[in-house]
């Protein structure tokens, strides 16, 4: 549940915060956050087509 809000809290300060004043760091956390919720999606869906059709 604790990575859950800190995913949260992570997103929230990507939306609000000022483009110009992330650091190269803060960039690599939201493009891994963003690469494993895509991963995460895709899987999803690809199982729901499967079970959906059998």
């Amino acid at each position: 549940m604790k990575k859950l809000i800190n995913l949260f809290k992570l997103m929230w300060k990507f939306v609000t915060e000022e483009p110009k004043e992330r650091t190269d760091e803060e960039w690599e956390q939201y493009f891994a956050v963003a690469e494993v919720l895509n991963r995460h999606h895709k899987r999803y869906r690809g199982y729901k087509r499967k079970r959906r059709w059998k």
